[in-house]
């Protein structure tokens, strides 16, 4: 094992530590499982916005995680004294430019949908914003939402 610290080790070391292989971290974070295995080898590097994805998953440090991941210019770095005040603006900036990709794919979705399901195109836009909420949540959270509308369902069947 490397005595200097790596993007890729300490990345590895974080999975491992949440018993997570690479395919659970893809699903976490909607990373490719062969891009999260480049940058587990060291062989890739991320992107601002990537690292603040992983770090959200990982639980990890954000502001030695983008170190490591020498992503950012040095000064940047240096500006950042709270790891907090800093992740927020990064998140945000990540956020952005994947809420415009997203916009463009929702939009076909909810075509579809309305298509497929026979809803207007208000009740389709309605219903893919709930799906991109709920794919907000994290694994445990989306699985509890999942039980409850379950047993929302069993219960009205039941009434039937």
């Amino acid at each position: 094992m490397p005595d200097e610290m790596s993007f890729g080790l300490y990345m590895r070391q974080h999975r491992n530590a949440k018993r997570w292989n690479l395919t659970r971290l893809a699903e976490e974070t909607k990373l490719s499982y062969s891009h999260l295995s480049r940058l587990e080898n060291d062989s890739s590097l991320p992107k601002p916005d990537t690292v603040v994805t992983l770090a959200d998953a990982l639980d990890g440090d954000l502001k030695e995680m983008l170190a490591l991941a020498k992503c950012l210019p040095e000064s940047i770095l240096n500006q950042m004294t709270n790891v907090n005040e800093g992740g927020q603006v990064l998140r945000r900036a990540a956020d952005r430019h994947r809420s415009a990709a997203g916009e463009k794919r929702q939009l076909s979705h909810a075509k579809a949908l309305a298509k497929t399901l026979g809803l207007t195109s208000r009740e389709a836009d309605e219903a893919g914003n709930t799906v991109l909420e709920f794919l907000k949540l994290d694994g445990r959270q989306r699985e509890a939402l999942a039980r409850l509308i379950d047993s929302m369902s069993s219960e009205s069947s039941d009434d039937a």
